[in-house]
């Protein structure tokens, strides 16, 4: 039992404790974040890679088979949908109409999960999915798939430009100013 008789002991914290414990916060944090830059970009590489590959495959298995193959963003039924967020699916489409019967064969299902930034396809026609005919070509559909960091001010945004053939550049800083442009010259912009 504890001796109650003595002086009284002040329980707590000083100011100078606490101003000790802020600025060691804020080291960590500024050192962090050079971390959480370089874990943006990686993802950002990582999810950009994949859509590449996607489409490589989609154009292959058109060319392959002499069938058009449809790639279109996903929702957790398999059902074509407007968002990329969520990930993407790869079919052959027989009827192109670009959704998925159940007669016609998937050939693959890419999701993301906890996505670290924000996805958007813009393209000729504002159409939400990549039809591929079996030479290979995109029926009249290239543009770009941008991918945009969570946090705005921390990582420039990333684009992924695919023209109607089917082949892929991605969006580089022509100025040096640290952000990438559009193929207009313009800075690419989040939204």
């Amino acid at each position: 039992m504890p001796n109650i008789s003595g002086p009284l002991h002040q329980l707590g914290t000083s100011l100078l404790e606490l101003f000790a414990a802020l600025t060691i916060i804020a080291i960590l944090t500024t050192l962090a974040l050079p971390v959480f830059t370089l874990l943006e970009r990686e993802e950002a590489s990582r999810v950009l890679r994949q859509f590449m590959d996607l489409v490589a495959t989609a154009r292959s298995t058109a060319i392959r088979l002499g069938r058009p193959v449809t790639l279109c963003p996903v929702d957790d039924q398999n059902r074509c949908i407007r968002n990329w967020q969520t990930g993407a699916m790869l079919f052959i489409d027989t009827d192109e109409n670009r959704q998925r019967s159940n007669d016609e064969m998937l050939l693959s299902v890419l999701r993301w999960r906890d996505l670290q930034g924000e996805l958007s396809w813009r393209a000729f026609g504002n159409r939400q999915y990549l039809l591929i005919d079996q030479f290979g070509g995109l029926t009249g559909q290239n543009g770009n798939l941008t991918w945009c960091p969570q946090s705005n001010n921390s990582e420039p945004a990333h684009q992924l430009v695919l023209n109607g053939s089917g082949r892929f550049r991605f969006a580089r800083d022509n100025d040096g100013d640290g952000l990438r442009e559009d193929s207009q010259g313009r800075p690419l912009a989040c939204s």
